[in-house]
C-alpha cells in the first residue's frame, strides 16, 4: 500500500489513521514503538476480507458508491485520495 500526501496522519505499519489516542497512539519513530503493533497487520487483510466476501463486498459498493469488477480496481480505490474529512478509502471499509 503506497500513500500520498492526499492521506494525512496514517500510520505506515498498521495504515489506521491517528485521530485520537484511543485509536492509535501518536506517532513516534517506527523503531521505537514496533512492539506495540499486538494487532498491526489487520487493516489490509480485513479490506482484502472484504472483497472476497460477496455479502460485503456488494455492501461496500453500495456505501461507497462503486464497482470494483478486479481485485486490481479495489486496490487502486483502496489507496486514491480519500473523501473529504476522511482519512483513508483503506481504512473506511474496515471502520
Amino acid at each position: 500500500m503506497k500513500y500520498t500526501r492526499n492521506h494525512k496522519k496514517i500510520c505506515y505499519i498498521c495504515h489506521v489513521p491517528q485521530i485520537n489516542d484511543a485509536l492509535h497512539l501518536q506517532f513516534v519513530k517506527a523503531s521505537d514503538r514496533m512492539n506495540d503493533y499486538e494487532f498491526g497487520d489487520m487493516v489490509v487483510p480485513a479490506a482484502f476480507g472484504i472483497y472476497h466476501n460477496k455479502n460485503w463486498l456488494e455492501q461496500a459498493q453500495l456505501s461507497f458508491k462503486q464497482t470494483w469488477l478486479s481485485l486490481e480496481r479495489f486496490t487502486v480505490w483502496l489507496m486514491m485520495p480519500p473523501a473529504p474529512g476522511h482519512y483513508s478509502n483503506l481504512i473506511d471499509p474496515v471502520l
